[in-house]
């Protein structure tokens, strides 16, 4: 149990600055742009796991990975103009350097969790039971540095119960991608 929560900690630390800069990206960009440029993770995931592993995809596989490039590639020449009074200059970059930023480390948290899977042989729900934690630890250390506004009253007081919804669906994604880095 031990091997496999310290084997958790480096991949939570990265999804939870993931998230990050996920948010950040969200608040930059426009839907088309960030939901095209979000498809990279697949093939983040792709090259970090065959740098890691190794492993090397089919020529079908190779094809898919082009061809979802080359959509989001498409999809993005005909994303529709910002809304009035949104400038896509400097905050589109900081955007698009976001995404790309949380699509790389979620490639590299995707295999660095399959290479906790293999070698210690922990179960997948204990790893996800880890990187809840240690999560958890990292996003209240981004919140608050040295942890005093976490135990203050008003330190919640932001909070709706509507934030378990991307939580939960971030987290149910995180175990659909690592089903399928350890099936591939």
């Amino acid at each position: 149990l031990l091997k496999s929560v310290s084997s958790a900690a480096p991949p939570a630390a990265i999804y939870a600055l993931q998230n990050w800069c996920t948010q950040l990206a969200y608040s930059q960009l426009d839907s088309v742009t960030f939901n095209c440029l979000n498809q990279t993770k697949l093939v983040s995931t792709a090259v970090c796991v065959y740098l890691m592993f190794g492993k090397k995809q089919s020529y079908m596989q190779v094809l898919a990975l082009i061809v979802l490039i080359f959509a989001a590639l498409l999809l993005q020449n005909g994303s529709p103009a910002p809304p009035p009074g949104v400038h896509l200059d400097a905050t589109s970059t900081t955007g698009v350097a976001a995404i790309l930023t949380a699509s790389l480390l979620s490639g590299v948290a995707a295999a660095l969790c399959q290479h906790a899977l293999l070698t210690t042989g922990a179960l997948e729900l204990t790893l996800s039971m880890a990187l809840v934690t240690f999560g958890l630890l990292t996003a209240s250390l981004l919140v608050s540095p040295d942890g005093a506004s976490l135990f203050q009253a008003e330190g919640l007081d932001n909070f709706a119960p509507s934030v378990a919804i991307p939580v939960c669906t971030n987290a149910a994604g995180g175990i659909f991608v690592s089903q399928v880095t350890f099936f591939s």
